[in-house]
């Protein structure tokens, strides 16, 4: 989910998120359930940038795409599913950075796969979060010419 739409999301109940270095702050939290505080605990970082100014919409495009190749490989379901079941079966590499995608995620933390990972990264994953979107982009571009 785009942070913007989080942060509207809770101002809309009248709880609005603010940030202080890197720590998020929430107005009025009795406004918002337990669930929803935990939700916007979960993408803190992605919070964060957003309201720091370092998120663009090419960020958000690229975290979604690897958020649901993420999703794909912790066997949840996708749209799309058997176009990324035939990109890493032709292209190795992407397969292989997927899987070292993975690891580190793991490294940092990451052991529930039912949390989104966003707060799990760091500039090593963030640079392999650009290089499959580029390479999944390429393999779309590939099949629609």
């Amino acid at each position: 989910m785009h942070p913007k739409q989080i942060i509207d999301d809770f101002s809309s109940m009248g709880s609005a998120i603010t940030r202080d270095g890197t720590e998020l702050f929430l107005s009025n939290p009795t406004n918002v359930t337990d669930e929803m505080k935990q939700f916007a605990k979960c993408y803190k970082k992605r919070l964060i940038n957003y309201l720091s100014g370092d998120y663009s919409d090419k960020k958000h495009l690229i975290n979604q795409t690897i958020d649901k190749l993420i999703d794909y490989m912790t066997n949840k379901p996708v749209d799309n599913q058997l176009i990324i079941d035939n990109w890493l079966k032709v292209d190795q590499e992407s397969l292989d950075l997927t899987i070292q995608l993975m690891q580190l995620l793991y490294n940092n933390g990451w052991t529930n796969y039912d949390e989104p990972v966003a707060n799990y990264c760091n500039d090593e994953t963030d640079r392999i979060y650009e290089q499959l979107f580029n390479k999944a982009m390429s393999q779309i571009k590939g099949r629609a010419a």
